[in-house]
């Protein structure tokens, strides 16, 4: 008599092999996300430390030179960043299905669209790089006791090419008192004044300064070989 039971149908390969693996992304997407949060990161930690040395200028401190160096490369670094980051944003996230992740997109690509669009911007505008130089040669007389009788100096004060602002001065000294031949004048990026004439009389020692009271900008020259 014949048997009622199934016998079960060989196994098909198919149904014991090993599920496939999913695929990791793409390097060039990673470094799209990377760049799409990197950019308002970087854009936000120059902002502070731009607010943490107020206007840049003076350069003549080792900090301050820094903080140029900073803003130079920022100017280039953060909107390739942000530009990077918001393309592959528009581009990949948008065909996303899940809400969340669109929205967090949208979130990003506004990110990097400001700082793109505005840090450069916002940087040259605020910022103000006075580079400068001066060079004093400087005739005095005393008396045989080492009295000052009389100290003349002869000033010229470059502004460098790599300066943002244009130096309108007026030529002060302090002890007060020296008279300056021209008394004021101005000094764009790239300029050298023509040489400043200084009768300090007996003040000695003594600072001669071209000071620009607006912008709050004044280059310093100190004379105090009196003995």
């Amino acid at each position: 008599m014949e048997s009622d039971q199934h016998v079960p149908a060989p196994p098909d390969d198919e149904e014991f092999a090993a599920p496939p693996t999913a695929a990791g992304p793409p390097p060039l997407a990673m470094v799209g996300v990377i760049s799409a949060v990197l950019a308002p990161i970087a854009a936000a930690l120059t902002l502070l430390i731009f607010f943490r040395f107020g206007r840049v200028t003076e350069p003549a401190t080792a900090d301050v030179q820094s903080a140029n160096r900073l803003f130079t490369a920022a100017r280039i670094v953060v909107p390739t960043l942000a530009l990077f980051g918001a393309v592959y944003v528009f581009v990949a996230w948008r065909r996303v299905r899940w809400s969340v992740l669109r929205g967090l997109g949208a979130a990003l690509l506004s990110l990097n669209l400001v700082a793109a669009a505005g840090f450069g911007l916002f940087v040259r505008l605020r910022t103000d790089i006075f580079d400068h130089s001066e060079h004093r040669t400087c005739g005095l007389s005393k008396t045989t006791s080492g009295v000052v009788l009389q100290l003349q100096c002869t000033l010229t004060a470059t502004n460098a090419p790599t300066s943002t602002l244009t130096l309108h001065w007026t030529g002060i000294s302090d002890p007060p008192g020296a008279v300056f031949e021209p008394a004021s004048g101005t000094l764009a990026p790239g300029e050298t004044s023509p040489s400043i004439s200084i009768d300090a009389g007996t003040r000695c020692p003594i600072v001669f300064i071209l000071r620009d009271e607006r912008q709050g900008k004044e280059i310093r020259s100190p004379f105090v070989g009196c003995r």
